[in-house]
C-alpha cells in the first residue's frame, strides 16, 4: 500500500473512533454506504476527494450522536442513518 493511502487510512480510522466510538466505528468503516459508492474506509483511503467525503459523513453522525446522548435515538451509529 502507498504510503499517501497507509496515512490516509490510519487518519480516518483515529477519526472514527475518536467521532463515533470503537464498536460504531468498525461498522461504519466496514459497511456499504450508497450515500458513498461503497465502504467508507475504502473511499477515504483510495485518495484525497474520498477522505474528504468520509470526513463530512463523520462530522454529519458525530453531530447526530452529539444530539443523542440526551434522548434515545434508535439510529445511532449506523452508517447509513
Amino acid at each position: 500500500m502507498p504510503q499517501a493511502d497507509a496515512v490516509r487510512q490510519g487518519a480516518i480510522t483515529h477519526l472514527a473512533f475518536l467521532s463515533l466510538g470503537k464498536d460504531a466505528a468498525i461498522a461504519f468503516l466496514n459497511t456499504s454506504v450508497p450515500r458513498l459508492g461503497g465502504h467508507p474506509l475504502a473511499i477515504a483511503t483510495a485518495n484525497e476527494a474520498g477522505d474528504a467525503e468520509v470526513r463530512a459523513m463523520l462530522k454529519d453522525l458525530a453531530a447526530v450522536r452529539a444530539g443523542c446522548e440526551q434522548s434515545e435515538c434508535p439510529d445511532r451509529g449506523r452508517a447509513d442513518a
